[in-house]
Formats: C-alpha cells, structure tokens, sequence
C-alpha cells in the first residue's frame, strides 16, 4: 500500500506477511521480515534513497540491518535520532544495546535539546561531533495565539487571568509528574496570598 501525500512524500506501508495489528513487545522479532519485505520493495521497484532516518531503537535495528544486505543500503547516510535513553529510563537490556550501537554506527544523530546532546555523549560514548541539535518542530497552522478568553469559555476553563497550567505527555514515571504535583504543593504552602491554580494533565 503506498499512499502519495504531495509531490516527493510519500508513505509505503510494509507488512510481514501476518496481521496488522501486533503486540508491541513483538515489534523485535518482526524485524527481520520486516526489513526483508524494505528490501524487496526497494530492489523490485528500483528505488534509491539519499538518506536513511530512523526514530527509536527498533527502527534503528532495522536500518543496521537493511546496511548488512549490502546495496544499495550500505552507502546510504544513516541518521538516528533517539526516543529518549534506555539507560535511563529501561531496564530493556536488548534497547540499550542497540542504542549503543547506533551510538557507534549511524553517521549523523538527531538531539532534540541541548540536554539530550549530552546525555548522549556520556551515557552511549558518543562522538560530540556527529551529534546535531535540531528542536522540535510545532505546525504553526494549527498551534498559534488565540482569543483567550474565548478558547477558555469554549473548553469550560476559568476565565483570565486565573493561572493554568498544562502537561501534554504520555502518563508514566519518567515524565515526572509527581514533580508538578510536588512544586504546586510547595508554592501553596510557601507563597504569601493564595493562589488558585489550574493544571490540566492531558495524556
């Protein structure tokens, strides 16, 4: 299935042979057929590819492996960029060992933020080099300044200035949520007039 998105864009849909939808856990195994059927497609269609970019330490497991077939894999520029770092955050042995391989093995890595570049560097061995700092993008068509006051009546917020505040994340530990809950009771207990705040925890 290949669906053209605009001109130079476009997303091919690979699949394995079996169904679509999958526990998560058995996304490893899958690879091999996985990189197999890239493979296939590629070589049948006679595509070439300037750049291989690959998000998180599966995709990362695949493009190591797509470079092992030889070519045309094993002349393209590899490009990783991580999900955050197993070291830190996983006990996932196999996660951490493939990240340190794309450490060693991709030809550019993709940091998000300043921190991420560093603890990159001292947690994979990293050359400082090859790292690139590139924010995070935000669609400035759909996210942008509006009417407050307006959007707050609409989602059945309290109206200006009462002070909200908001995580957008997935629910889970490493995110550090307890942080916010810990900081606002802190700021209750030590501010000097009392403030009514709003935080909206959206998953």
């Amino acid at each position: 299935l290949v669906i053209q998105v605009q001109p130079n864009v476009r997303v091919i849909y690979i699949r394995d042979g079996e169904a679509w939808d999958f526990d998560k856990k058995e996304v490893m195994c899958r690879i091999p057929a996985f990189v197999q059927q890239v493979h296939d497609f590629v070589t049948t269609n006679e595509e070439f590819y300037d750049v291989m970019h690959c998000h998180h330490y599966p995709a990362g497991e695949a493009c190591l492996q797509l470079r092992k077939l030889g070519k045309p894999w094993c002349s393209v520029p590899l490009v990783f960029m991580y999900h955050s770092l197993g070291v830190l955050e996983s006990p996932n042995v196999e996660r951490q060992r493939i990240e340190q391989r794309m450490a060693m093995r991709a030809d550019y890595i993709v940091a998000s933020t300043i921190q991420d570049l560093e603890e990159i560097v001292s947690n994979c061995n990293c050359n400082r080099k090859k790292i690139h700092v590139i924010p995070c993008g935000v669609d400035l068509d759909t996210f942008h300044p509006r009417n407050r006051a307006k959007v707050r009546q609409k989602l059945g917020l309290p109206p200006p200035p009462h002070p909200i505040g908001i995580f957008v994340g997935r629910i889970d530990p490493v995110k550090n949520i307890d942080g916010i809950i810990h900081a606002m009771a802190l700021v209750k207990t030590q501010c000097k007039r009392f403030l009514n705040f709003l935080w909206l925890l959206t998953n």
